[in-house]
């Protein structure tokens, strides 16, 4: 906040920060903490996109991953999505791409990946639904299948 602070105060050029959201299934940032951010932003006179949102979760050395990282994966995309929408401030929510193919995570954390949002195999599925039918299912993959691959 102070960088945006001094910023502002010198008259430089800036209408909104771009947030990356790299992280995995765990509860960090809380929805408080994300929720705060964004408000002190915003209070600023700038825009907030939370950009390159992928959510890493555990893979088997083939890169099968359980139906239960799938449904935490989702119920994390889920929960910061929310945070987004239900914040006048945050105006876009981008994804790090929309296929794992090309994804950064394999290199960087060992046994991770599937950040992705979306699988090549339901390429139409977008994320509120899938997490709609994550609740809906009462956590159940809405596939039922016990595991997939990333695509």
């Amino acid at each position: 906040m102070n960088l945006l602070n001094d910023l502002k105060g010198r008259g430089t050029p800036i209408s909104g920060v771009g947030i990356q959201m790299h992280i995995d299934t765990g509860n960090y940032p809380s929805n408080a903490e994300l929720a705060s951010n964004i408000q002190q932003i915003a209070a600023l006179g700038l825009q907030v996109h939370f950009t390159e949102a992928d959510v890493r979760i555990p893979v088997d050395s083939v890169g099968n991953v359980s139906a239960a990282a799938l449904q935490a994966q989702a119920a994390t995309y889920q929960r910061i999505l929310t945070i987004c929408l239900q914040s006048p401030g945050c105006t876009a929510f981008q994804t790090w791409g929309f296929t794992d193919k090309y994804s950064w995570i394999p290199g960087k954390f060992s046994g991770l990946g599937c950040g992705a949002a979306f699988r090549l195999e339901l390429p139409a599925e977008a994320l509120g639904r899938r997490a709609s039918q994550h609740n809906a299912n009462g956590g159940a993959d809405p596939t039922g299948r016990q595991h997939r691959e990333c695509g």
